[in-house]
């Protein structure tokens, strides 16, 4: 009887080249490009291997022996295992063989795995071929600690409740339709890599040394229910084509689900006190994480789940990434805490995100996230920085409660449904800059205890009732459409609208609320003046300085900003408003051809022009009140009258009566004199000269009388 040939068959090579193209990419190993390798629709997978390997000077056996050291699998030219038909050993004959038992087959087993004495024989089982092998309450070890080797082989069911296996066990490639191991306990390394499962059922289950499924493939449901894997668990490019559950599961070591594609996962109080390696896996159903159990640091970057994600109530030790991860579905993380810093950048959420009352020690980066529903940071805790930069929020976003403690960015940040900051606290700087409000945005009660910009922003409606904030909030390049401010019923809270645009807002509260509120070079597009004459007229209808303190402003500065309060009243018929800013305007001007008379620096001929610009701009306020104030023309003639009647008495020949001049000069300001006068030539230049400015003045009354009635 000769010794078994099954390593030297057909079949052996045929089963170790698929499972090893299966598993492995020996192009990479090998470092073949693209253009050596070989494809055709003609021939099988295997074929087109061998012929790229063939084109590059490589041969079969020369991708056996890679794979072999890759694995650390022990691949013989020969079976060490006697004959027991046809050729072949006792575990390499088919599974329904007569000779072939079931009993027979777990005694061997065991006995090759104990006995040192069976030389090179034990716990060889390269290939082999098991139907049931049940070694369920057995302890397998020996002293030589040599691993058992089942690379390759197949079985219908492998049970190994509450075993105790003592050695390695390298079962690479393997197919195992169904495993048990309820209960066990490994104590070598568990090498799965590339091996095939149907069901496996693992509850209880503890290694203690590393364990390695990558490549692996799941068929049916799955539990790791209770298990503890006290060393690395490796399930990088894993497959689960069922549900999995590793609820309660205890990773000691490293968890590594790189690559690894989920159907439904459940890790619910599963606990990593290493590092939890999910970066590119793959979850077509729900992925459930949840449990106050720790993560000692998490990594899900580019992870696709297709449907829920559930983190609630998690503690991440260290930091926890979520960077470019999709979720199709709902994404909760509601109440969780990281105790490091926490990455979702460039992130996609179709779901509802629900981010309640999760608490973040370090920084918060959630820039450029693509939010597809409605979003809730609802009484979150920020205590590092937090960057909201980029990101979309399609449909409602609350930060109700929320508390920012260090400094917060939401630059270039869109939002397109209502967004709550209600009783948010941010204490420390904050950013708006270019961020868009599409629809309304409520910072009601909040409190800046900080610096706060809104910089180049677009408010659709912004309601900011009774928010308070230890420094003026600058509104700057804004366009605010709508909106309310309100201010808090204890202090003042301030607010500077420098080059912005404003519309349908209002502001509410004591009668010297425009003492608080700053306009600049504003634009008023549709603000309704005639809601606030009374606090504007508290505010002698100054726009540009609060609570009457001196302003730094240029005056052709101020200047532009009356224009544009005129213009925007005049748009809206407010003629009182208009009238009011209009004066402020024209002083301003004045205030700017002083300017420029005395800069020593301009041209002689330029600064006597400003000069006359100057005088001509006095006189008008001073006779007409830019043609706002009638009673001005009317007290500047009286004046005129009286001048002319002393001029009159001081070139009279005999003195006549005050009285007497009076009339003269009052007669020949309306230019109809009656009666004798005297008839030197300087009276009577002085009359006419009278009557010229009396017709002015006249003309001008009718001017300024006519525009305050229109007004």
């Amino acid at each position: 009887m000769s010794g078994c040939t099954y390593f030297s068959s057909e079949e052996w090579r045929k089963r170790l080249l698929a499972d090893t193209e299966r598993i492995w990419d020996p192009r990479d190993v090998f470092e073949i490009a693209d253009t050596d390798s070989i494809s055709s629709r003609e021939h099988s997978r295997e074929t087109e291997l061998l012929a790229t390997l063939e084109a590059v000077g490589l041969s079969e056996d020369d991708l056996f022996a890679a794979w072999a050291a890759e694995h650390e699998i022990e691949l013989r030219e020969s079976c060490p295992h006697p004959e027991i038909a046809d050729e072949r050993c006792l575990f390499h004959l088919p599974v329904d063989h007569p000779q072939k038992t079931e009993a027979d087959l777990a005694e061997r087993v065991i006995e090759l795995v104990r006995e040192e004495s069976a030389g090179d024989r034990a716990k060889y089982f390269v290939g082999a071929k098991f139907g049931a092998l049940s070694l369920s309450y057995r302890r397998l070890e020996s002293h030589d600690k040599q691993p058992i080797q089942l690379a390759h082989c197949s079985a219908d069911r492998l049970d190994l409740t509450k075993s105790n296996v003592q050695n390695d066990v390298v079962a690479v490639g393997a197919k195992i339709n169904t495993f048990e191991a309820s209960h066990a306990a490994f104590q070598g390394v568990l090498a799965f890599t590339g091996t095939e499962f149907s069901s496996v059922t693992w509850p209880n289950v503890t290694c203690h040394a590393r364990a390695d499924f990558r490549h692996a493939r799941f068929r049916d449901e799955i539990t790791f229910e209770y298990a503890r894997l006290k060393r690395r668990a490796d399930f990088a490019d894993a497959v689960f084509e069922d549900r999995v559950d590793f609820g309660r599961a205890v990773f000691e070591g490293a968890a590594v689900f790189t690559a690894t594609a989920f159907e439904t996962a459940v890790f619910s109080e599963a606990r990593f006190d290493g590092i939890a390696e999910f970066d590119g896996t793959c979850f077509r159903g729900n992925g459930d994480f949840t449990g106050d159990e720790s993560i000692k640091r998490a990594s899900f970057e580019d992870a696709v789940f297709y449907k829920r994600a559930d983190f609630a109530d998690r503690v991440f030790r260290h930091a926890a990434t979520f960077e470019a991860a999709s979720f199709g579905g709902e994404g909760i993380f509601d109440r969780i805490r990281i105790e490091g810093q926490v990455t979702f950048n460039k992130a996609q959420i179709d779901g509802r995100a629900h981010f309640k009352e999760i608490v973040v020690d370090e920084q918060a980066s959630l820039s450029d996230i693509d939010f597809g529903s409605n979003v809730s940071f609802s009484d979150a805790v920020f205590k590092g920085t937090v960057t909201f930069m980029w990101t979309q929020f399609p449909e409602t976003a609350s930060f109700e409660n929320a508390s920012f403690q260090q400094e917060t960015d939401f630059t270039l940040a869109e939002f397109h449904r209502l967004t709550d900051f209600s009783d948010a606290t941010f204490d420390a700087k904050t950013t708006f800059e270019a961020t868009h409000f599409e629809a309304a945005i409520a910072f009601d009660r909040a409190v800046f205890h900080g610096s706060v910009t809104f910089e180049n922003v677009r408010l659709a409606y912004a309601s900011f009732d009774e928010t308070e904030a230890a420094v003026p909030i600058p509104v700057v390049n804004a366009v605010v459409t709508a909106g309310t401010f309100v201010q808090p019923r204890d202090g003042a809270t301030y607010y500077d609208f420098t080059d912005s645009t404003i519309a349908n807002v209002t502001f509410q509260g004591p009668r010297n609320v425009f003492e608080r509120v700053r306009f600049h070079r504003t634009t008023f597009d549709g603000f309704d003046f005639s809601h606030h004459t009374r606090a504007l007229a508290v505010n002698e209808w100054r726009l540009h300085q609060w609570d009457g303190s001196a302003t730094t402003d240029s005056p052709s500065a101020l200047q532009d900003t009356y224009l544009k309060a005129k213009n925007g009243a005049d748009d809206m018929g407010q003629n009182t408003a208009a009238a009011e800013f209009f004066l402020l305007e024209m002083y301003y001007k004045r205030q700017v051809h002083r300017e420029l008379a005395s800069d020593a620096d301009r041209p002689l001929a330029a600064r006597i022009s400003s000069l006359l610009q100057y005088t001509y701009n006095l006189t008008f306020s001073i006779t007409a009140g830019y043609g706002e104030r009638p009673s001005r023309t009317a007290l500047s003639s009286v004046a005129t009258i009286g001048l002319f009647a002393g001029l009159f008495q001081s070139v009279a020949g005999p003195p006549l009566e005050t009285a007497l001049y009076l009339r003269i000069s009052l007669q020949a300001f309306v230019a109809l004199i009656l009666g004798d006068v005297p008839t030197a030539s300087s009276f009577q230049l002085l009359s006419a000269l009278e009557a010229f400015i009396g017709a002015f003045f006249i003309a001008l009354f009718v001017f300024t009388l006519t525009r305050s009635v229109n007004r």
